[in-house]
């Protein structure tokens, strides 16, 4: 109980059930790996908790780290069954922290200001998603997180690969800083109707390919860089485009124009319809019109 530091492996594959250090800082690699018979844990004073840590913990379902600052890679990777965390300090969380923890739908997060690729990947259950803090989402961040709706990034300017791919019940995102958008950033989140990015210039392949449901997509700034299958899947015909007052601007290079089939296209797919600023186009007899 003295102990403040747990060593690599410590207690590595053992048959420990319950675990309470009142004076433990720092918890080793892989200290409690695949301790499949522990069910929870509290650990009051350790600031770091290290890479896979607890990884493999089959039975752990609650999890009290107050003061940790540091969850490092793999801290609770394939925690299957464990659903609650509470570390509202923690400022840094590694890669693959809590992947497949598909129970989890409480974690702290407030504090946090920087976050691995895959730390949340398969949280099947996480329902919520605040980061005041953090400013760029690595890729594979929220993979496949099924039931989760709401995401708030304030701060947020980069988004990875495949962050939010699969996040089909996902139906509010708050990211006004967002500059740039990874490939498949938001591949198939089917529960999107709308969203509003008023910062982002740069929309990588994929981005929101099978999207089926969103009906509006807002952008304020001009897009400079757009992949050709960004919003691929054939669901634009039905949704609403806003773009910034430059987006027609002699120097853009995606301005709003008409496809082969008399559509209005841009982005190379056709839309619904299609405003830029205030002013809404239409086509006729095949040519691009301002509507009167």
């Amino acid at each position: 109980p003295k102990a403040t530091t747990i060593e690599a492996k410590a207690f590595y594959y053992t048959k420990v059930t319950e675990l309470s250090l009142p004076n433990a800082t720092t918890i080793g690699a892989e200290a409690f790996g695949t301790c499949r018979s522990l069910s929870s844990v509290s650990l009051p004073k350790a600031t770091t908790i290290g890479n896979g840590a607890f990884d493999y913990c089959a039975g752990l379902t609650e999890v009290s780290i107050p003061e940790a600052t540091t969850i490092e890679a793999k801290a609770f990777y394939y925690c299957q069954i464990l659903f609650e965390v509470s570390s509202p300090k923690a400022t840094t969380i590694g890669a693959n922290a809590f992947d497949h923890c598909k129970a989890l739908n409480r974690v702290s997060l407030s504090s946090v200001t920087t976050i691995g690729a895959n730390a949340f990947a398969y949280c099947e259950k996480l329902t919520e998603v605040s980061l005041p803090l953090v400013t760029t989402i690595e890729e594979y961040t929220f993979d496949n997180c099924s039931e989760l709706k709401t995401v708030n990034a304030p701060l947020v300017s980069s988004l990875g690969n495949y962050a939010f791919r699969d996040c089909t019940s996902l139906t509010s995102v708050s990211m006004d800083n967002l500059v740039t958008i990874g490939q498949k950033a938001f591949y198939y989140c089917i529960g999107l109707e709308s969203i509003a990015l008023p910062s982002v210039n740069s929309i990588g392949g994929n981005a929101f390919s099978s999207c089926s449901n969103l009906k509006r997509i807002t952008f304020s700034t001009v897009i400079e860089s757009c992949s050709r299958d960004a919003f691929y899947g054939g669901w634009t015909e039905e949704c609403d485009l806003i773009l910034a007052e430059g987006q027609m601007a002699p120097s853009s290079t995606l301005k709003v124009s008409v496809n082969n089939y008399g559509k209005l296209q841009w982005g190379y797919e056709p839309w619904k319809s299609i405003k830029v600023g205030t002013t809404e186009y239409v086509v006729v007899n095949n040519q691009l019109k301002v509507k009167e």
